[in-house]
C-alpha cells in the first residue's frame, strides 16, 4: 500500500479553506482545457462521455465536468472521498471491469515507486484509449511580468523559470 494513503489526514490537511492558490485554480483550468481538447465543447455529446479520474483530490476538476455533462467516475483510495472505485492505484485493473472514453491522473503518479510508474501507466491504457496525465515540475521561478495591450485579443506572458534539476525527487507516497 502507499504509505501516506494510510492516513487519510495526510491530504485533508491540504483541504482547508487557505491552502489552494491561484496556482491550483490554474492548473484545474488547464486540466478541464485538455479535456475539452479531446473531446470539443458540444454539451451535447458530453452526455456519451465517460471519464476516470483517478484520485480527484478536491473534485474540483469533477464537479466542473459533471457540470458539462459529463458522466465522470472516480478512482481513489480512501472511502471518505466517496469515489466510484475504492483501491490501490496500482491495481486498478483488479477493481476497474469497463472502459472509458478517458482517463485523467493529474499530480498522482509522483507519489508511487519508480517501479510501479509504468505498470500502472499500462494499466490506464487497458481502461481507455485516451489517457492524460500531469506530473509536477519542480522550478524555481526568477520573474514573471505580463505585458497587455489594447488591440491585441491575449495578453503576452513572459516567465523565466530555472528547473531544480539538482533537486532529486523523494517518494512520500
Amino acid at each position: 500500500m502507499i504509505k501516506s494513503r494510510e492516513n487519510p489526514n495526510h491530504y485533508i490537511r491540504y483541504l482547508t479553506p487557505c491552502w489552494e492558490t491561484e496556482k491550483d485554480f490554474s492548473s484545474y483550468f488547464k486540466q478541464i482545457a485538455l479535456i475539452k481538447k479531446v473531446f470539443g465543447c458540444e454539451l451535447e455529446s458530453n452526455k456519451e462521455k465517460f471519464i476516470l479520474e483517478v484520485w480527484p483530490w478536491t473534485h474540483f476538476t469533477t464537479d466542473y465536468l459533471r457540470k458539462l455533462w459529463y458522466n465522470v467516475d472516480t478512482f481513489d483510495y480512501f472511502e471518505k472521498f466517496n469515489p466510484t472505485y475504492i483501491w490501490d492505484v496500482r491495481e486498478i485493473d483488479k477493481i476497474v471491469k469497463r472502459k472509458y472514453d478517458l482517463v485523467v491522473c493529474f499530480e498522482v503518479l509522483e507519489h508511487l515507486p519508480f517501479k510501479d510508474f509504468i505498470p500502472t501507466l499500462k494499466k490506464f491504457s487497458n481502461i481507455s484509449d485516451k489517457v492524460i496525465i500531469s506530473l509536477p515540475r519542480p522550478s524555481f521561478n526568477l520573474f514573471r511580468i505580463m505585458f497587455r495591450f489594447p488591440y491585441l485579443k491575449k495578453d503576452i506572458k513572459i516567465s523565466f523559470n530555472i528547473p531544480l534539476f539538482w533537486k532529486q525527487h523523494n517518494f512520500d507516497g
